[in-house]
């Protein structure tokens, strides 16, 4: 079976709706931003990166905000509909910043690139939505939940969450302010790890979603953690997007380093793995990534993952498995895309299968 362990819902504005029901701690939808599902911040639908995105997915960028919201609808169920070779993928939800008071900001009012925002939410996606999408074609879609661990009863949320059906858990802690070290984060692992519900966080560069925290790219704390929910049994399986490598190949990827002495060390019999999702855009990492033997315990632990809705980029690999364009072409959805550009450039088979092993799907 192969699953895409990381395919997004990023809508621009959706407004809470009557027939989507609803998660006992989001009855109106965003804390932050109370009465929307789903929103991005205002500003950064008008910035150069966003306006190219909608552009690519066919998006009339100076239409209403409503009508953005119901294209880009449109456009997501074409892709998830025209991709043959994955049979699943983890649709998921995504929370809102939270101060380390536990307190929910809304929209962040703008970004000062690369490094320097002003506290905010980048992006929302409600669980209660993606559970609604999900619900709408469950033979293709599995919930992907997000709960930040600050937020009030966030143990009672992931178990609320678990009960309907989640598979994981989605952090990018950099940008939602998570830090590994604290003690409400370390309960919720634990608890997760009781339940059974995975863990996709991403450490690493981010360039994509305002960086809050820089030092809340390095995934050492969280790494600390789950050594020690792995002695004691109780360690929910984790996979690191993007295999917290660095957004640039002059960077010296300290991060993803860590991440591979762990995969061969103290982690090496944990369900510890990392997703190729969007490795594309890293060329030189992920050259480094299948081809160096140094870094054969992260290779070997892979998962396959799209980004959707970032698209697939074969550009920076003019050599591919089978030395010519068309199989790529062939591709409507950018999520079978993505399936076939990494497949092309020789990411290994046994990580596009590995995804229903760590999340135990089809067990």
């Amino acid at each position: 079976m192969i699953v895409d362990v990381h395919c997004h819902l990023a809508l621009p504005q959706r407004r809470v709706e009557a027939a989507v029901e609803r998660f006992s701690f989001e009855p109106v939808g965003a804390r932050g931003w109370p009465g929307h599902d789903a929103y991005l911040p205002p500003a950064r639908l008008r910035s150069p990166q966003w306006w190219f995105l909608g552009t690519k997915l066919g998006l009339d960028m100076r239409a209403g905000v409503e009508q953005i919201d119901a294209a880009t609808e449109a456009a997501f169920w074409q892709h998830v509909r025209n991709c043959p070779s994955v049979d699943r993928m983890v649709l998921l939800a995504f929370d809102e910043f939270h101060t380390t008071e536990g307190v929910a900001l809304g929209p962040v009012p703008r970004r000062r690139w690369p490094r320097r925002a002003e506290p905010g939410t980048s992006m929302y996606t409600s669980n209660s939505l993606v559970r609604h999408f999900c619900r709408t074609y469950p033979e293709k879609l599995c919930f992907g939940a997000s709960i930040h661990p600050y937020r009030p009863q966030a143990l009672e949320a992931l178990e609320e969450v678990a009960r309907a059906g989640a598979v994981l858990v989605k952090w990018l802690p950099l940008t939602q302010n998570i830090d590994a070290a604290d003690e409400r984060t370390q309960r919720f692992l634990r608890r997760a790890g009781e339940l059974g519900v995975a863990l996709l966080a991403h450490y690493g560069g981010e360039v994509t979603l305002a960086t809050q925290n820089a030092r809340l790219e390095d995934p050492g704390s969280l790494l600390d953690v789950l050594a020690t929910l792995h002695k004691e049994g109780v360690m929910p399986p984790t996979i690191i997007a993007h295999a917290a490598t660095p957004s640039f190949p002059w960077q010296r990827g300290p991060y993803f380093r860590r991440l591979a002495a762990a995969m061969a060390g103290p982690l090496r019999t944990a369900p510890l793995y990392a997703d190729v999702a969007a490795l594309y855009y890293r060329p030189w990492w992920l050259r480094q990534l299948l081809r160096n033997p140094r870094w054969s315990a992260v290779r070997d632990r892979l998962v396959f993952g799209s980004d959707f809705p970032i698209p697939p980029c074969s550009l920076f690999f003019p050599r591919t498995r089978y030395g010519h364009r068309a199989y790529l072409r062939e591709a409507t959805s950018w999520i079978e895309g993505s399936f076939r550009t990494l497949h092309a450039i020789g990411v290994p088979d046994a990580a596009f299968d590995r995804g229903a092993e760590a999340l135990q799907l089809g067990h």
